[in-house]
C-alpha cells in the first residue's frame, strides 16, 4: 500500500510541476495572443488570462486533492 501511495505522490507532484510550467509559459506570452486549453479531448482557443485561470484552477485542485490524501 505504501508503494501506492508513493506512486500516487510522485504522479501528482509531476502534474503540479507540469502545470506550474504551463503557467508561467502562460505569462511570458504578450497580450491579446490567442492560447488553446484542452478540456476533455477537445482544444478551446481562447484569451491568455482565461487560459491563466484554467491553469491555475488545475492546479488548486491538484494541491487540494494532494492535500486531502496525505491527511487520510
Amino acid at each position: 500500500m505504501n508503494e501506492d501511495n508513493r506512486a500516487q505522490n510522485h504522479d501528482s507532484e509531476q502534474k503540479m510541476r507540469v502545470l506550474e510550467v504551463a503557467a508561467t509559459e502562460l505569462q511570458s506570452l504578450k497580450t491579446g495572443r490567442d492560447v488553446y486549453i484542452k478540456k476533455g479531448d477537445i482544444f478551446f482557443r481562447t484569451d491568455r488570462s482565461i487560459a491563466e485561470k484554467h491553469v491555475q484552477d488545475q492546479l488548486e485542485e491538484l494541491k487540494g486533492a494532494a492535500t486531502a490524501s496525505s491527511t487520510s
